[in-house]
């Protein structure tokens, strides 16, 4: 055979090929079910095991074709690692497409603002995207704080209160990382210079993990912090409510109480700031942008105490001095 002869035969059999492909994936679209099936592809996984995993859960019919294709057009060694959804009987374009650029399935999951690391791995835990003790257990990890930067041995106050996009199957390490890096992602652009001072970013981390768990209208947000440095400049205790709540049930397992007694505001925790004066040894939630903003940015008051005069919005009143912030009122309760 002459060159000609040869090239128009090998162009004959590449287009026949082509052809049957096109074919047996439009014959494919006609087996479409409504089942929808999530599968992991762990890295380094062949593109024949791929395709062999792809057939087994229905997603393709044709195995053999569709690693002929793959390699046709040398996309064998592109496909990424993560976990994907499909529909059954999807058609070989669609699948490859995927896999190709990566399109891993994903759920969508909100943080609210002032979750503990306990409540997020519980919310984690409830939308089956990871297991809570898992993401406790990396939460606490010392080794991994320190990588990060993260003074203090734990995550708690780092993990970004906001909403996600997860992927499924992904491990609790990559969520608790993801939520730190939105963390300081943040920060960067409330107080860009504190990202590289650890020890003061924790202490404000600290007072705004406070602070979030205190306010209820995010005007009075710096007002609030401002009572509390005020409080922290003189020498004052906090008297935080949060941080007692956070010492009976974060730490001491207690449920979430309706109301604080003068019996748990006497608790020897360190983080019950009735009985130790200073900021607590760490964060009592994870604060959003309101409450870091607050405690980096506030105004410059006399005010040293705060008491809520309107229960149903959260609104508070704020005074210089004790007799003004009971209002003339003995204080019987809390």
């Amino acid at each position: 055979l002459n060159r000609s002869s040869l090239r128009i035969q090998l162009l004959g059999i590449a287009v026949l090929t082509f052809a049957s492909i096109t074919a047996l994936s439009c014959a494919q679209k006609q087996l479409q079910s409504s089942e929808t099936v999530i599968i992991r592809l762990e890295p380094g996984t062949s593109a024949s095991a791929i395709a062999r995993i792809l057939a087994e859960k229905g997603i393709i019919a044709y195995p053999r074709l569709f690693l002929l294709r793959l390699r046709i057009f040398g996309q064998d060694q592109s496909i990424k690692a993560g976990t994907y959804r499909f529909v059954q009987g999807s058609s070989q374009s669609a699948v490859i497409r995927a896999l190709i650029d990566g399109d891993v399935a994903r759920k969508r999951l909100t943080i609210p603002e002032g979750s503990t690391a306990g409540a997020i791995a519980r919310l984690l835990d409830d939308a089956e995207l990871v297991d809570r003790a898992d993401f406790l257990s990396v939460v606490s990890d010392a080794a991994l704080a320190s990588e990060l930067g993260i003074p203090g041995g734990n995550l708690e106050g780092y993990l970004f209160p906001d909403t996600y996009d997860f992927e499924l199957g992904a491990s609790a390490k990559s969520v608790a990382i993801a939520m730190t890096r939105r963390f300081f992602t943040e920060v960067a652009k409330i107080a860009p210079d504190m990202v590289a001072v650890p020890g003061k970013l924790r202490e404000r981390l600290i007072l705004a993990s406070i602070v979030e768990r205190e306010y209820r209208i995010a005007d009075e947000a710096p007002l609030i912090a401002s009572v509390f440095d005020n409080r922290l400049r003189i020498g004052m205790a906090l008297q935080s409510c949060a941080t007692v709540v956070y010492a009976l049930t974060e730490r001491m397992g207690r449920p979430h109480p309706d109301k604080l007694y003068y019996a748990d505001l006497a608790i020897d925790d360190p983080y019950n700031t009735y009985r130790h004066r200073g900021l607590p040894p760490g964060p009592i939630s994870n604060p959003g942008s309101v409450a870091l903003k607050a405690v980096f940015d506030h105004p410059m008051t006399d005010y040293l105490y705060f008491r809520v005069v309107d229960e149903a919005r959260g609104a508070h009143r704020f005074s210089t001095d004790f007799e003004e912030h009971k209002g003339g009122i003995p204080v019987k309760g809390l």
